[in-house]
């Protein structure tokens, strides 16, 4: 709906933004802004891209000094930039790093997202990890969505996000 200018605002994250530069593109502008805050913090969820060495690698000591060399700053930054990433090196984060393939407004909102980093609460990051985050997040985007676009009042969606949140973690601990 945002992408087709029928809401004024979307709450989301980085991980968006190449999706809005191509699905959007000069159609109209857009910009990010800073999380929203709440009582008990101004916070985003944290999460993005990871390299990972697998258990079963018959090469351990060269996937790791791969590994080693691909998080180096030099490299990180320009993976960071051709990907259009938000650092999780805290040097670079502070350095800022360029994205050569964005948009300005990309670019801007890339910017945004990389500022937020530094205040993201602890509870986000243990949320993150929470094994059935899942059964939390994706009915609140379809019932939120559908509330926003009016299919449902905001009373339905609350009432329908706890049931099938708590439906989700019953079926998963089946």
């Amino acid at each position: 709906e945002f992408k087709n200018a029928r809401v004024a605002m979307v709450l989301s994250g980085s991980w968006q933004i190449n999706r809005l530069q191509k699905d959007i593109g000069n159609a109209f502008d857009w910009v990010a802004v800073p999380n929203p805050c709440g009582p008990a913090a101004c916070s985003g969820i944290p999460g993005g891209a990871a390299w990972v060495a697998l258990k079963t690698s018959k090469s351990p000591k060269d996937v790791g000094m791969f590994l080693d060399f691909l998080a180096q700053e030099a490299q990180y930054a320009e993976f960071t930039g051709k990907t259009n990433n938000i650092p999780a090196h805290a040097g670079l984060a502070k350095k800022g790093v360029k994205y050569p393939g964005a948009t300005p407004q990309a670019q801007a909102a890339l910017s945004v997202f990389s500022a937020g980093v530094a205040n993201l609460s602890p509870v986000a990051y243990r949320f993150q990890g929470y094994k059935f985050n899942r059964a939390i997040m994706l009915p609140t985007v379809t019932r939120v969505t559908q509330a926003i676009v009016g299919e449902m009042s905001t009373d339905e969606a609350m009432t329908k996000i706890a049931a099938d949140a708590a439906d989700a973690v019953k079926q998963a601990t089946q």
